[in-house]
């Protein structure tokens, strides 16, 4: 067969599979319509065999494209946990688990949403997919509107919620030791000085952000820096020919084009970039901050306010200042190195996994490690957010030739939601992003334009490209 008619028959499958889903992404919106949690004990089993018929079809048909897997693996996951795992080329989708959540109620009502989320957006996009979509395309299109979706969360979620996403929580634990496995509901009472009556007001709302992805924490933050790795900045994208895309830790598109942080072996750097104009990064700023989130609300931000970036009395809570030019003095072993590049190469961190990182399955020689990696800033938990109103992006690069203004306006944006920020703290150049409500955006314009009229000097550009690229983490080599 010519490679023209094979790229037809890709196409032509592809196009059928975007079909399969879209059937039954209504199929579900049609039965979770019909069934509900005011039978949910009588209708569970129900679920569970449509579900699995579900499932059994889709890989009946398209067995001989699913090889990402055995056959048995495939089998498993169809029949104790009712989804079928999709690989595409930005990440993984599950069918049809990615999206029942916010549709199915036949469950205990307190693990059910105290309104139905809004699926309008998401609706709408599957009666119109373009015949022109692949398989990427499409599922691209899915997740980028799936993050629209808003959660209504209850007190107590909300209050939980708030403790999970405390960036010092996630690093230490209660008796001052650095954490390295997840926060128990035993710690979580502690912290919120609840007593021992509201272990299942607890329990239900960890399970409630947990099996919806409002907040996942087993994913981890690292600092490659402080081992040893160089960050740069480079605007000009024509510079990155001869750059290997492993190196790409941050892309930011901009109409101007696309600015990137490359990060390599400090001994890698004259031969890699040597000839390049880039700009040294010394410190990564980041923060996650709920604060201002209201439970039980349509808008659930309404209180929040884009800080004054012109104000000089700025104070700030928590935040993270890593240091990019001081890497640690330790001199680890090969055993250490080994633990090491398996943990940078781990999206999460769990008690099962920590088995796994070691190569002689030796525990407590991880355990002891890991921990002195948390103390000295290599890495951390860190808490996914999703499904809040915090999913428009902001794309930032700015400069200025005064000191004062640019440290007010980190200050600032480490105040909103979700900041991740890179800068060079001599030169005054910052390159990241912000996550906020879509609401607040025009606010935060007026602000930029505010203080870029007080301080002619400094530049501002933004960005709500969506097609950025941020790792948190990066493959030590």
């Amino acid at each position: 067969m010519s490679s023209h008619n094979t790229q037809i028959t890709t196409e032509l499958v592809e196009q059928d599979v975007i079909k399969t889903i879209k059937d039954g992404y209504f199929s579900c919106k049609d039965f979770f319509r019909n069934y509900t949690n005011e039978g949910y004990e009588i209708y569970t089993k129900k679920k569970k065999e449509f579900l699995r018929n579900l499932c059994t079809d889709f890989y009946n048909k398209y067995s001989s494209l699913l090889n990402d897997f055995s056959k048995e693996a495939y089998t498993t996951t169809i029949n104790r946990h009712l989804y079928i795992p999709i690989k595409f080329k930005d990440g993984g989708f599950e069918y049809p688990r990615s999206f029942i959540p916010f549709m199915d109620r036949i469950k205990d009502i307190n693990q059910t949403p105290v309104k139905r989320p809004d699926l309008d957006e998401l609706d709408n996009y599957m009666k119109t997919i373009p015949e022109s979509y692949s398989l990427d395309e499409f599922l691209r299109g899915f997740f980028r509107r799936l993050k629209k979706v808003n959660i209504i969360l209850r007190s107590r979620e909300a209050e939980i919620l708030q403790l999970l996403s405390n960036i010092e929580f996630l690093k230490t634990k209660i008796d001052d030791s650095s954490r390295i496995t997840i926060p128990t509901d035993k710690e979580i009472l502690e912290v919120l000085k609840f007593n021992r009556k509201n272990v299942k007001k607890v329990e239900r709302a960890v399970n409630f952000l947990f099996g919806h992805k409002i907040c996942y924490i087993s994913g981890i933050i690292m600092n490659p820096a402080k081992l040893g790795y160089y960050f740069a900045l480079i605007d000009d994208e024509k510079n990155l020919l001869d750059i290997d895309s492993a190196n790409i830790f941050c892309k930011v598109p901009f109409q101007m084009g696309n600015s990137i942080i490359v990060c390599m072996r400090f001994d890698q750097v004259p031969e890699r970039i040597g000839n390049i104009d880039y700009i040294p990064l010394t410190h990564w700023f980041w923060n996650v901050n709920m604060n201002s989130y209201g439970a039980k609300k349509e808008d659930p931000w309404e209180k929040m306010r884009i800080p004054n970036f012109s104000a000089d009395d700025m104070e700030l809570e928590k935040y993270r200042k890593w240091n990019l030019t001081e890497p640690l003095t330790k001199e680890f072993t090969s055993y250490e190195w080994k633990i090491i590049k398996k943990l940078s190469q781990m999206n999460q961190l769990s008690v099962d996994n920590i088995k796994e990182l070691s190569p002689s399955g030796d525990s407590k020689s991880v355990i002891e490690l890991l921990r002195f990696l948390v103390k000295n800033d290599v890495f951390q938990y860190y808490p996914n957010i999703n499904f809040i109103g915090t999913n428009f992006l902001v794309g930032l690069r700015i400069t200025s030739k005064e000191q004062i203004p640019f440290n007010n306006l980190i200050k600032g944006l480490l105040k909103l939601p979700i900041a991740q920020l890179f800068v060079n703290k001599e030169l005054n150049e910052l390159i990241g992003y912000v996550q906020l409500p879509k609401e607040k955006f025009g606010q935060l314009i007026e602000e930029f334009n505010d203080v870029k009229e007080k301080y002619p000097s400094l530049k501002i550009n933004y960005s709500t490209d969506p097609n950025y690229l941020m790792n948190r983490s990066f493959n030590i080599d």
